[in-house]
């Protein structure tokens, strides 16, 4: 298969992705040390200038024999492979000595800078375990005291006398030893690590010499080229250039101090060749004509690069690669300003993947994912640093050797070649918004007069945080950024708060943009887009309280809500923030509107419209319902107390007793996340007591009824100090941080057990301190039971400022200098918990509203004559229900989810409607129903603004009767949009009403099969994958002097439902998600092929005619097993439906017309797929997974 054919297909296999491979060749050079090409190229020619740096200069012979004595003497001192010796040396000459000395003698280099603090090198000595030291007489005195190891002066007189002994005789420049092991490490690059605390990348012979070879095969330079050399040789990119041109090309390396100082070329300097990163050519005022080609690399390239590199008659080549792979893995000649973010050719013998960061499944063309890099030139890790080793140098999955995580953002081109987006480390979350600095630094720099754009977001402001944008020149910034706002190509929610302009860029040691000395923006101001009618101005107090509901709902700065006219929903609210927004105008306003009402009144304007039209809390019947009021005191309680369980709690418990889910991971919620800095046990054992006092649910089992065998109580133990066994493992000491982990993945693994829930043990946690790094793991495991989605950002929020307060209390600090000094927050008073929930329900059963709801959900769900999902099933059900599962990746690409998005606004359907569609559809295409029931989460606290900051499992089910007629007349596009639309619409306005109360007195026709979930076995969540770290706040951390980082949620194979789709729109327009499955019912190709249908259906609805039937557009079907298989699955699938065969035949006649779409299978097959009319087995519960 060729690379274009591989290219065009939306999804890629594994075989694709190899013909994409660069290819391997023979490296004649792969068992050679360059200073041995380096000695040969010597004795070719020896009066030729190697190096040259001012009036400095050394020929290839001298070169050759003083870097000859320098390795015999580091060889006495007992130098061999892989023995560290440190460089402490200016720019100069003698850097090409040291750097060749240590070479030739096997041992591994460490360049290090003078000008660096003291206490850093002295660190990396250590870090090292360096014995011996290259350095220049002048810096001497600064290892007094400290260094126990040998020095080696380079520039001592002493090797002058020895180099004029050895034009006489060559024995004085002693034997050199002779290479042996290519993966030995030729030298080691210190870099910045997260921890404040340098790290070492190793870099081995393999490696360097495979660049080399590649570059050398390209052909880019000439012999005998004079080539400038301004990098500082503690960079990477150093090497390219240096060992080239002296050890290939018989060239001269001609130092230049620093990179600004390339701008004081001239045609006498005779310069041919330079390497330099993409900002400083910019600034070049000019390019000497004697230079022939210009290579760019260290960071993204630009269009005013370009332009400068145009404007004179050198060639421009971008270089990419990461100091763990060796420095240099791909090269692109730049011959326009198309394709600015291509990387180009990759380099023989590597491999190339693009993944996703969290679980590292491979990502489709076109996808945006992590680059990984595996093959000849992976380093050998971080120096001393196994933890951080393993955790960026990973096995391949797809192959042989190791794979370095670069944490580059790349995608394939159409080209087949490897775009960059940026950094993964630069992803920014503002406004609850996650979107990458890249992104926005590429379309700002796209608009006519922007050379160059740095992102940033800006925390370290006075009033709220900024998305600033920093654009060169700042001739560019007119107005504010009036001028660049109406011309960016973005989302809304991705403009920049803030412009400024910039002439002159602030650098680091390493010549590049040092982002974090860019000045704050001096003032933000609103800036209104060109040609926007929107109104700007409030009209009354309603306005502006609802101006500022709307900003903290969606947590923006009250310039973002700036006209009354902007849509909830464009502005980055979504249908849970609905929710919120309803309970916020009910806490704040005193009026509680209908959900569905606030999705429809979608602006400003509008609500203030429709509350003014109403009396507060009186019309309607949705709002006559009466609040939840705090029923019983759980806050201080000295004996346990029982209370009957409420809806969502007896469903889970009902799952546990009668399904075994307790003996499964399904219902566990573990967190983990790592502590840098001081930690206090006791402080964290007080802040998880005084939540459990906070929280009554935090101390809460269950038992039976024993007057009602059906019925379940919850527990409340007693509010004393007798919490204090919180921590139950106490402090645990490891010595890696992987043994830490490892921890994790066996509590992630644990499951709570039946014990758990009647003794009300439903909160684990666990602190490991890892002695090797000083670092500790907070573990903590919540069960389901008395936790949802939004437990996890009250949860944090609550622990975190509880843990800052008890810190702070523990140092003497009064609780006023907690609350206003250290920014440490009051948390709210708790008005309600979640037993009032449980008493409200009680008592509103009987209520006329609820009446009502269950009216609709009758109707609605047609008393339980509901259709089974009639998905073919490739393997027999289990007798019992199963938990056990797994997810397939799915991608909806920018241009179709932006398109989706705008098709769903003109119908006035959110998102949640518009994937509610398109998977309804898919499932009726793939199995001929007209109709299909999904299950949505829906929130649970609508009820009461006060049980806005309640933990516990709240959410309540709706289900979805989504139908899709294949009549012509009412099937198309828009009219299916409009249908689901009110639905979903429908059902929310009817949400009060809890899911086991629609079961068990709504549904008397229901069909009960205990190997399946009921009702609906198919669930929709918009929610992003990301899980609970997205939650964390880290602010109170850090003032009790820690700095935390959550660790991504571990993957076990669990699944809550027969088939559960999870989706979340991207910054960049396109969906993300996956689909979750039964792996014990259907297999990986068959949930792998319904995820390309959805990708394709996705495509083919977003650009549809508004007519065409919703049955008639393109979409990629399941290709069946071949007969034989096919025979065994009907074989295996016939014993497993026998036993309900009779029911069915009488049913035959009502099912025809359903079951004649699923031709695969035979007839009594098909009947067992749809059930109808069957009496509801009223001694057990129906089921649905959450």
């Amino acid at each position: 298969m060729n690379n274009n054919n591989a290219v065009n297909n939306s999804n890629f296999d594994l075989d694709q992705l190899m013909s994409l491979q660069p290819p391997s060749k023979e490296n004649p050079f792969a068992n050679t040390r360059v200073a041995d090409l380096f000695r040969e190229q010597a004795r070719k020619t020896p009066d030729a200038i190697a190096v040259e740096m001012g009036d400095e200069s050394m020929t290839y012979k001298e070169l050759d024999q003083r870097s000859d004595l320098l390795s015999s003497a580091l060889v006495e001192t007992g130098v061999g492979p892989n023995d560290i010796v440190a460089m402490n040396l200016s720019k100069n000459v003698y850097q090409a000595v040291g750097i060749l000395g240590v070479t030739k003698s096997g041992g591994a280099f460490l360049p290090m800078d003078p000008s660096w603090p003291l206490e850093r090198r002295q660190y990396i000595v250590k870090d090292a375990n360096c014995r011996v030291a290259i350095i220049q007489g002048q810096f001497k005195g600064e290892y007094d005291g400290w260094f126990d190891g040998r020095f080696m002066v380079v520039d001592d007189p002493v090797w002058d006398d020895l180099l004029q002994q050895a034009q006489s005789d060559e024995s004085v420049l002693g034997e050199q030893p002779t290479f042996s092991n290519p993966n030995d490490i030729a030298y080691i690059i210190f870099t910045s690590g997260s921890t404040g605390k340098p790290k070492g990348v190793m870099v081995k012979h393999l490696g360097l010499m495979n660049y080399q070879y590649a570059m050398v095969s390209l052909s880019y330079k000439d012999k005998g080229w004079r080539c400038a050399l301004s990098f500082n040789y503690y960079f990477d990119a150093y090497y390219y250039d240096f060992f080239s041109t002296i050890c290939f090309e018989a060239g001269t390396i001609v130092y230049f101090e620093n990179g600004l100082a390339l701008d004081g070329m001239t045609e006498d300097d005779n310069i041919q060749c330079l390497f330099t990163i993409p900002s400083l050519v910019a600034a070049l005022s000019s390019i000497p004509d004697s230079v022939e080609i210009i290579f760019v690399g260290g960071e993204a390239l630009t269009g005013a690069a370009i332009d400068a590199v145009m404007k004179s008659s050198a060639k421009l080549v971008t270089a990419y690669g990461p100091t763990e792979a060796s420095n240099m893995v791909c090269t692109r000649t730049v011959v326009d300003s198309n394709n600015i973010t291509s990387l180009g050719k990759f380099f023989p013998n590597l491999q190339t993947y693009v993944a996703c960061p969290e679980s590292l499944a491979l990502k489709a063309f076109g996808e945006w994912g992590e680059l990984l890099i595996g093959g000849d030139q992976v380093g050998l890790g971080y120096l001393n640093r196994p933890e951080l080793t393993a955790e960026k140098f990973i096995p391949n999955p797809w192959g042989a050797g190791t794979l370095y995580r670069t944490g580059d953002l790349v995608r394939f081109g159409a080209d087949g070649q490897l775009e960059i987006g940026g950094r993964i480390d630069f992803m920014i979350k503002f406004n609850g918004q996650r979107m990458e600095a890249g992104e926005i630094e590429n379309a700002l720099m796209s608009i006519d007069g922007v050379d160059e754009a740095v992102v940033l977001h800006r925390k370290d402001l006075d009033g709220p945080d900024a998305l600033c944008a920093y654009v060169k020149p700042s001739s560019a910034v007119v107005d504010g950024g009036a001028n660049l706002k109406a011309n960016l190509v973005l989302p809304k929610y991705m403009f920049p708060t803030a412009f400024v302009g910039i002439d002159s860029w602030p650098r680091n040691a390493n010549e590049k943009i040092d982002r974090k000395s860019l000045p704050k923006p001096v003032a933000i101001k609103k800036v209104a887009l060109a040609g926007d009618e929107s109104n700007w101005e409030a009209r009354n107090e309603m306005d502006n309280q609802l101006r500022k509901i709307f900003a903290d709902t969606l947590k923006l700065d009250l310039s973002n809500v700036a006209s009354i006219d902007s849509d909830f929903f464009d502005i980055g609210g979504d249908s849970l923030g609905s929710m919120k927004l309803a309970r916020a105008i009910q806490k704040d306003l005193g009026v509680k509107l209908p959900i569905a009402k606030v999705m429809k009144c979608r602006t400003v304007a509008a609500l203030s419209d429709e509350i003014s039209n109403m009396s507060k809390c009186s019309s309607g019947s949705e709002l006559s319902m009466p609040p939840v009021v705090a029923s019983h005191a759980v806050d201080d309680n000295a004996t346990e107390l029982f209370y009957p369980a409420h809806s969502g709690q007896s469903y889970i418990l009902k799952l546990s007793h009668d399904y075994k889910a307790a003996k499964s991971t399904a219902y566990s919620c573990p967190m983990a996340l790592w502590i840098d800095g001081d930690i206090h046990l006791d402080c964290l054992e007080q802040a998880m007591v005084s939540m459990k006092k906070r929280q009554a649910v935090m101390r809460t089992g269950f038992m039976r009824d024993p007057y009602s065998s059906n019925q379940w109580l919850q527990v409340i133990k007693p509010c004393d100090n007798q919490l204090s066994h919180t921590f139950i493992y106490g402090l645990e000491e490891v010595e890696t941080e992987e043994q830490a982990l490892a921890l994790y993945r066996e509590d992630c693994a644990t499951d709570f057990g039946a014990y758990a829930l009647t003794t009300g043990n439903l909160v684990r946690s666990r602190l490991v301190h890892v002695q090797s790094t000083g670092r500790h793991l907070l573990l903590i495991q919540i069960h389901h039971i008395i936790f949802d989605g939004l437990s996890h950002q009250l949860f944090w929020h609550d622990f975190s400022t509880l843990y800052a307060k008890a810190v702070s209390e523990k140092s003497g600090v009064s609780d006023d200098v907690v609350s206003s000094c250290l920014k440490v927050p009051q948390l709210e008073p708790m008005p309600l918990q979640l037993i009032d929930l449980t008493q409200w329900q009680l008592d509103t059963s009987a209520h006329p509203e609820m009446k009502r709801q269950r009216q609709y959900w009758r109707k609605q769900l047609r008393e339980g004559r509901l259709p089974l999902l009639a998905f073919p099933e490739d393997k027999p059900r289990p007798n019992e229900r199963t938990w056990k599962g797994w997810s397939i990746p799915l991608v909806i690409q920018p241009d179709v989810g932006r398109r989706l998005v705008q098709l769903g606004k003109e119908e006035k359907c959110t998102p949640f409607q518009v994937i509610l569609a398109l998977w309804s559809l898919v499932l009726c295409r793939h199995t001929g129903q007209e109709e299909v029931v999904v299950g949505c989460a829906f929130g649970g606290r609508e009820q009461d603004a006060g049980l806005s900051n309640v933990i516990g499992f709240m959410v309540n089910y709706l289900a979805m009767r989504v139908e899709v007629p294949k009549d012509t007349s009412s099937g198309s596009i828009r009219q299916y949009l409009r249908s689901t639309r009110e639905t979903v619409t429908n059902g929310i306005l009817n949400g009060a009403l809890p899911y086991n109360q629609i079961v068990n007195e709504c549904l008397p026709s229901l069909n009960y099969e205990s190997n399946r979930p009921q009702v609906f076995q198919t669930m929709l969540s918009m929610a992003g994958t990301d899980g609970w770290a997205n939650h964390l706040d880290a602010g109170q951390f850090a003032s009790a002097g820690a700095e935390i980082t959550p660790i991504a949620q571990c993957t076990w194979d669990r699944c809550k439902s027969d088939v559960r789709i999870r989706a979340h729109q991207l910054s960049n327009g396109g969906f993300k998600g996956d689909i979750e499955f039964n792996s014990d019912v259907y297999s990986h190709e068959r949930i792998k092929a319904l995820s390309e249908s959805l990708v394709e259906l996705a495509t083919s609805f977003a650009f549809a005619a508004d007519d065409d039937s919703v049955w008639s557009i393109p979409m990629k079907k399941y290709r069946e097993p071949k007969s034989g298989q096919l025979a065994r699955q009907r074989s295996s699938v016939r014993r497993k439906s026998s036993r309900r065969t009779s029911f069915l035949t009488r049913q035959a006649s009502s099912l025809r017309s359903i079951c004649d779409a699923a031709l695969a299978y035979d007839e009594e097959r098909r009947q067992s797929l749809i059930c109808i009319g069957g009496k509801r087995n009223d001694s057990m519960s129906a089921i649905l997974v959450a």
